[in-house]
Formats: structure tokens, sequence, C-alpha cells
């Protein structure tokens, strides 16, 4: 009985952290940082081929905000509610960051006049593996290497001062708590 015991545990803190992707577990890789911690840095390449390092110090906040494509209905929702609210917020760098080439962000960004906030591209295996020490990579075999949707706010000094997870990868973050933390920094 204490061996089936321990394997339930084991195996319930193995997919402690997922997600639903409509409805059906989905397994993320990786341990999500939590809040007090140092927020990991990573480069990603932004729609203008030219490289930004995000996490860590910076002279702003920080909102990181990973999505799965932003040629998807809620994605592209995510980024055109983000960049309309950060227009209101006064030290802060928007980040959106996906798997998505920077042509494809570029093509967005024109198409939906997207001005506020940077959409980097974490598609080389390198800025990959970086952006994915923040937990976000995603597990199964369908949506393998693809990020979830979740929203990290990082201080000047580089940690993370709130994170969300969303429960719903079909679903959009609760913007409301991410002005909250944001405006608690500023």
């Amino acid at each position: 009985m204490r061996i089936l015991a321990a394997l339930t545990l084991s195996t319930t803190l193995a997919f402690a952290q997922s997600v639903t992707f409509q409805g059906n577990p989905v397994a993320l890789e990786g341990t999500m940082p939590g809040v007090g911690e140092k927020a990991p840095t990573f480069t990603a390449v932004k729609n203008d081929l030219s490289v930004v390092t995000i996490g860590g110090t910076h002279p702003k906040t920080q909102i990181i905000a990973f999505v799965p494509s932003i040629d998807t209905p809620v994605c592209s929702l995510e980024s055109k509610a983000f960049d309309d609210k950060v227009k209101q917020m006064k030290g802060v760098d928007l980040y959106i960051v996906s798997m998505d080439l920077p042509f494809a962000q570029k093509r967005f960004c024109g198409f939906e006049s997207i001005g506020n906030i940077t959409l980097a591209s974490a598609y080389k295996r390198a800025d990959h593996a970086g952006a994915s020490q923040y937990g976000v990579s995603i597990g199964e075999p369908l949506l393998k290497d693809l990020f979830t949707r979740a929203v990290f706010v990082v201080n000047k000094e580089g940690v993370i001062t709130y994170r969300q997870l969303v429960p719903e990868i079909a679903s959009e973050p609760d913007y409301s708590a991410v002005i909250k933390a944001v405006n608690k920094l500023n």
C-alpha cells in the first residue's frame, strides 16, 4: 500500500505543472520559477531580426507573456489587448514571446497596428532553451515545444513579482491581475 501511495505521489508531482488545451490535459516541461525568484535571462529575435534580452535586471518593469502562436485567435486577442493596455502603464516593457518566426510577427504587427509591445521569437534552438527556463514549454507530442500561455511580471532588479499560468491554453490571461501587479511596482 505504501508503494502505491508513493507511486501516486511521485506521478502527481511529475505532472503537477500542467494545463489543458480544449479541456484535455497537457503536461509542461521544466519547472516554472516562483514569485521572489530571479527571472531567467534569455535572448530572442525581434521582428526586425535584432536580438533582445528578456528577463534579469532591466531599466524598466518587464511583463513577459508567453503564447503558443500569434496566428491563433486567442494569442492575437491577447497581443492586441496588451498592446492597448501597456499604453496606460509607465515604465514598462512588455514582451510577447512565441515560437513564431520573426517574419510572421512582423506581418502580424503591421496588420494589427501593434506598436507598444515587443513580439519576440524564440525559434532558434538557443533562444528556445533560454525561454524554456520559465517552465512554459509544452511536452505533449501534438503541441511539443510550443509555449503555453503564461505571464510573468519582473521588477527592475530582475525578481519575479507575479506569475500567472493560464489553466486553459485557449483562454486569455487575467489582464486585471497583471495590471494590478505592475501598479504595485510603479
